[in-house]
């Protein structure tokens, strides 16, 4: 009898995505849920479905990343680029999901300012409901007739022709639409 190495048989690799998406449409946003590995391999279709919802520009909408195990740079430049294409749509836009999946990247690249964490959709929704209030603030805009509010320094600056630049858009400081506040 020989002792000869005889292999065990392997498993057969399949091929299973790394990740899978859901959409819930409500009255009062549309959710996008991401579940698993946010990498290369996915993000197109990512891509494809976040502008098809952007498209029918909801009320508000929302990526639940609540579920995401890993996140690759081109899945934060994913949402990066969501947030500006929701932005000149018009579409009010939050991310949910405050994880270290997510918070690394995003503060190591110091995006917390442009893709703000959210602890839960209802949270993020919420936050949504508020921020036209909020622009109006900052604006200078009273949400009370006869009480002026004064913008706050750290969200206004001046343009060297003295109008004031609110808040921030794709392209720097000014507002979605890239007019400028006078």
């Amino acid at each position: 009898m020989s002792s000869e190495f005889v292999p065990r048989p392997r498993r057969r690799w399949v091929y299973s995505p790394a990740a899978s998406f859901g959409v819930t449409r409500t009255a009062e946003a549309s959710v996008v849920t991401v579940l698993g590995e946010l990498d290369f391999t996915v993000t197109g279709d990512l891509v494809a479905l976040l502008g098809r919802e952007v498209g029918l520009r909801p009320r508000a909408l929302v990526v639940d990343a609540s579920a995401v195990r890993f996140c690759a740079a081109r899945g934060v430049t994913v949402l990066v680029e969501a947030v500006a294409d929701a932005e000149i749509a018009g579409v009010p836009f939050a991310v949910v999901g405050r994880q270290q999946t997510l918070l690394r990247p995003i503060t190591v690249l110091g995006l917390e300012q442009v893709l703000p964490l959210h602890h839960s959709a209802a949270e993020a929704v919420a936050w949504l409901g508020l921020l036209p209030q909020l622009i109006d603030l900052h604006a200078g805009l009273s949400p009370l007739p006869g009480h002026p509010v004064t913008p706050h320094r750290s969200c206004s600056r001046r343009d060297p022709d003295g109008s004031v630049l609110i808040g921030r858009s794709r392209t720097g400081y000014g507002q979605a639409d890239g007019r400028k506040r006078a």
